[in-house]
């Protein structure tokens, strides 16, 4: 971020203009009034020193401190990201995880591999004072052959933790090697051969090499007792589960749940399986599915007990926020659920994505923007996180910066769901209807590309063949369509239906709702009764 965006950012620019304009009307008050009372000189010499002595002191006020509707408070850090401590700027003490590579026969093990080196970043993000880069951006680097020095740059890291898993069986021999991006140097490597109910202890192992390389502490034991399990079997089925959820998909999503139940059967008190769980099920119900009372039930169940075995698993902490938030419309226990998890783990980038959203619900955007930009500097190879960083700066008004940012995101990973329809919406705010028909078009998620192709037809069509647009696309979406069927029918001008459909979507427990306050397309009926009762209802205002 330049110097003069930091300055616009913190609305210095738009202050200083404001003051000119000010003194400069105080000043010809004054002068008349001077005038008219024949004051001497010296009072008007005095009143001008001291309009030209606040200049600077508004512009430094403007800096450090923003007004919000909690007050003023002070403007969140500049960096990228979060105000960094003096242990994350010092490189020294910053760590990626590359993703192992699979030596094994058969390439159905690749889960393992990766299941293990997420486990391994897992473990080394809860070392205090060691920076660790987030997931999705070191998994960007898989199956790349490139130069370690470059990967590091990318990253922001002064080392890498590298290596390979070869599986037969019962059998696994794990190679790892640490290596300093500023050189290429390796700086330790060792290869385990053990046992798979060993792997624990050779996660431990590796853990502890790297620490006491990089002269960091390792306090206590870096996993508690409860999130573990015996059976190197059951682990096994864990990391395959954790595999198919990263997909995304329903059929994978669906895979990943039975493979946590066969865990659970033999291991019913795994914490991580047990938040795996419902943060699977979370996703089939929102993407409509599995109906919502099938789902949510199950969700909870496996929630609540994850967080009465173990209240410090930093992820069952972050589900049980985005649970209630966006599902039980507990905006105040969601938010501190969500800073525990970031508590527990200041290097979980999934968590303040999920703060972010959740406070730009509420309208607080200059705190969901510290978060956002926090997530992308922990993880910023993730074009979700540009893309949810992107979407609040249009929340903000703030194109320019959001346009660049999908267009970086769109570079990085060109099949990402959601970034053509957020550049088409982002058009389609600035009624540019020639821009944002092609972005819609190229949209990779179907709902989303039929949702923007409805909007450019109805503000391009009479009343009739709009309302015809609206009920085809619930036609084709189905019946999880109700917040997009009150956008529309806003959009179209009937704002009693509008709100019919928004009322609809809340019985129906329509995650999209929660978004009604910061939404652009319900502007219209921001100001209605109805549109004010249901946000109170969602907790959404006061």
């Amino acid at each position: 971020m330049s110097f003069f965006e930091e300055l616009r950012r913190r609305s210095v620019i738009k202050v200083a203009f404001a003051y000119a304009v000010t003194g400069w009307i105080l000043a010809e008050v004054g002068n008349y009034a001077a005038d008219t009372f024949n004051a001497p000189d010296w009072v008007m010499q005095m009143f001008t020193v001291l309009l030209i002595l606040g200049f600077p002191i508004a512009l430094i006020l403007a800096w450090a401190f923003e007004v919000t509707p909690e007050g003023v408070k002070r403007t969140p850090g500049s960096v990228f990201g979060r105000k960094k401590t003096p242990e994350a700027e010092d490189e020294s003490k910053s760590i990626a995880v590359l993703p192992f590579a699979n030596l094994s026969t058969d390439p159905e093990n690749e889960y393992f591999a990766d299941g293990l080196s997420e486990e391994l970043l897992n473990v080394l993000a809860h070392i205090d004072g060691l920076r660790v880069a987030g997931r999705t951006s070191c998994f960007a680097f898989k199956g790349e052959n490139k130069d370690l020095r470059e990967i590091g740059e990318k990253l922001g890291v002064g080392y890498i933790l590298e290596g390979s898993v070869r599986k037969s069986g019962n059998n696994i021999r794990i190679t790892a090697q640490l290596v300093s991006s500023a050189d290429g140097y390796h700086l330790w490597s060792e290869t385990y051969d053990r046992e798979l109910d060993d792997i624990f202890v050779i996660q431990d192992e590796i853990a502890k090499a790297v620490t006491d390389m990089l002269r960091v502490k390792l306090l206590g034991e870096s996993e508690s007792d409860v999130r573990r399990t015996e059976d190197g079997t059951v682990y096994a089925a864990y990391l395959e589960g954790r595999f198919h959820q990263r997909r995304m998909k329903f059929e994978e999503l669906k895979k990943a749940v039975a493979l946590y139940a066969e865990v659970l059967e033999e291991s019913p008190d795994y914490v991580p399986a047990l938040a795996s769980s419902a943060e699977a099920w979370i996703h089939m119900v929102a993407g409509g599915d599995v109906p919502y009372d099938e789902g949510w039930p199950r969700a909870k169940a496996f929630i609540d007990k994850a967080l009465e075995i173990d209240p410090d698993y930093a992820e069952a902490q972050m589900v049980q926020g985005f649970f209630l938030g966006w599902w039980e419309h507990d905006m105040v226990g969601a938010e501190k659920h969500l800073r525990r998890a970031i508590e527990l783990n200041p290097n979980f980038a999934d968590a303040y994505r999920r703060l972010g959203a959740h406070l730009r619900m509420l309208l607080r955007h200059e705190e969901a923007l510290s978060c956002f930009e926090t997530a992308v500097s922990i993880d910023p190879l993730s074009a979700i996180n540009l893309r949810q960083l992107a979407y609040t700066y249009a929340c903000m008004e703030r194109y320019g910066e959001a346009e660049e940012l999908l267009h970086k995101a769109m570079d990085m990973d060109p099949q990402a769901g959601g970034l053509h329809y957020n550049l088409g919406e982002l058009y389609f705010r600035q009624n540019d209807s020639d821009r944002a028909r092609p972005e819609f078009e190229k949209e990779h998620i179907p709902w989303m590309r039929e949702f923007g192709e409805a909007l450019l037809g109805i503000r391009e069509s009479s009343d009739e063949e709009a309302r015809k647009l609206a009920d085809a696309y619930r036609e084709s979406v189905g019946e999880s369509a109700g917040y997009q069927m009150g956008v529309l029918y806003c959009q179209i001008g009937d704002r009693e239906k509008s709100l019919d459909w928004l009322e609809q979507a809340e019985r129906e427990r329509d995650p999209g709702v929660m978004q009604m306050l910061m939404d652009p397309f319900l502007e219209p009926i921001r100001d209605e009764p109805r549109f004010q009762a249901l946000a109170r209802k969602l907790n959404l205002t006061s």
